[in-house]
Order: structure tokens, then C-alpha cells, then sequence
């Protein structure tokens, strides 16, 4: 049974913008993706760090029922169950290559936080929606309905981080969204790989996210996870490690 998605609180303007948002992806042809998750299932993430190789990656997928790649991890696992991906929405010219690249990939779903899409002007949605035909399928596309932190009891930790700006804070990384999904869906194993990017003795927090805005950062995956672990969050789920992120693999240990 799916947990319970605390939402952010009352509708506020943002809220509403993204409501109206997501019916207009709706109508352009995007639909909402329906995790392919449930109890008892484990789950392998590939991120794009080092420890993400294809080698390394057939050796340990066979034990695993579901596997996500993350944006560019895709190079490394063209056949994974769900490609999520999005775009640099800050820089018009890395978007069109963005788009291209899209065109190169393998018939496979395409899955996109959001975030990403809510950004894209209209003309570009249009674009992203048409990458369907091409990859074969009229639900190739899609958006993935995520918009909950976990839970309300970081607003307690850090009520200072609810409202920067106008954009209520939300996981905007690749790798807190997806752990989050399975948290909400039941998923008592996980395995992470390639969640190491920056370097290959990377300590500590991940490196910027690219596409945050300064106003809408988050804190680090790290320094939430930490935080919300202390509240019980994702209590009973198993991670194994196959990344060189020791920071990453202590806190979700409970090793602090």
C-alpha cells in the first residue's frame, strides 16, 4: 500500500500555477507516470558517477526487479525500466541539445520530474510531447506527479527553507525523488549506483544541482536525509551500496 504524500500545506499561488500547469501538459499529450513499484520489489538506482559502469552494472542487475537510470546514466543502461531525465531550463542552448540527445535514445519511456517541464515554454512542451512518434509510443512520455517533500516534519526542522522566493521548497534532485518514490510505494530495497558524481573519493555533499535557482535551493541530499532519518523517515528500508559515496552510505545506514 502506498504511504500517505504529505503536501506542502495550503494551495498557495505557486500550487495553483502548477495545477494549471500540468493540465496544460495533459492536453499537449504528456501524461502522469505510474511508478512501477510496489512491496516486496527491489529497486536498482543508476546515477552518472564513476562507480556506474557497464560492467559493473550487468553484474548486479540481475538481483534487482525495477531499474531507474538518472539522466545521463542512461549511456550505461539503455534498457533500464525508467529513463528519468529533465532539462536545463537556465540555458536555452544546452536545452536544444538536450532535446536532440532525447532523439538518439533507444525506444524506451522517457519519465521527466515536473519541474522540468513546468519551466519549458509552451512551444517547448510541444517539442517534448512530440518525442513520442519517434520513440514509439503515445505514453512515452511522461511526468512523474511528485511534488511532496517527505513529510512535514522537515518544515518543523526548517521552516526558514518553506518559502524562498516564491517557489515552496521541493526534492529537485534526480536521486532524493526517486528514493522518495519508492519510500511512498512500499519499496524495502534499494541499490544504489553511480550515486558518486563529482569525484571518484567524493566526501560529503553531492555537487550543485544545475538546474536549482539560488532562491529555490535546497540543502544538500545528505543533510536531509540525515535530518529526516532522525524522525524515523524511510525507517525499514535496506540500501545497498555500490558507489564510492561514503557521506551518502553512512547516513542512509544510520551511521551518524
Amino acid at each position: 500500500m502506498m504511504k500517505e504524500a504529505l503536501s506542502l500545506g495550503s494551495r498557495s499561488p505557486s500550487v495553483l500555477y502548477q495545477s494549471f500547469r500540468l493540465r496544460k501538459l495533459k492536453r499537449f499529450g504528456i501524461k502522469s507516470f505510474v511508478p512501477p513499484f510496489c512491496s516486496g520489489q527491489k529497486v536498482l538506482i543508476v546515477g552518472a558517477g564513476p562507480s556506474a559502469t557497464r560492467e559493473r552494472i550487468d553484474e548486479i542487475r540481475e538481483n534487482e526487479d525495477i531499474v531507474v537510470s538518472l539522466n545521463s546514466a542512461w549511456k550505461n543502461i539503455p534498457d533500464a525500466d525508467v529513463q528519468s531525465t529533465e532539462f536545463n531550463y537556465h540555458d536555452r542552448n544546452t536545452y536544444y541539445t538536450q532535446i536532440n540527445s532525447l532523439l538518439a535514445r533507444p525506444k524506451k519511456p522517457l519519465v521527466f520530474k515536473p519541474h522540468s517541464l513546468l519551466r519549458l515554454e509552451d512551444a517547448a512542451v510541444l517539442k517534448v510531447a512530440s518525442l513520442s512518434e519517434p520513440l514509439g509510443s503515445n505514453n512515452a512520455v511522461s511526468y512523474v506527479h511528485h511534488f511532496n517533500i517527505p513529510g512535514n516534519k522537515l518544515l518543523k526542522l526548517q521552516r526558514h527553507l518553506v518559502n524562498r522566493d516564491r517557489t515552496a521548497i521541493q526534492w529537485k534532485g534526480s536521486l532524493s525523488l526517486w528514493i522518495d518514490i519508492c519510500w511512498l510505494n512500499g519499496v524495502h530495497e534499494v541499490s544504489l549506483i553511480g550515486t558518486d558524481l563529482g569525484s571518484e573519493n567524493m566526501k560529503g555533499d553531492f555537487v550543485p544541482h544545475p538546474t536549482n535557482s539560488k532562491n529555490a535551493a535546497t540543502p544538500s541530499l545528505v543533510t536531509m536525509i540525515e535530518q529526516l532519518r532522525r524522525t524515523g523517515y524511510l525507517e525499514g528500508m535496506k540500501f545497498t551500496h555500490h558507489h564510492y559515496n561514503d557521506e551518502l552510505r553512512k547516513v542512509l545506514s544510520n551511521e551518524y
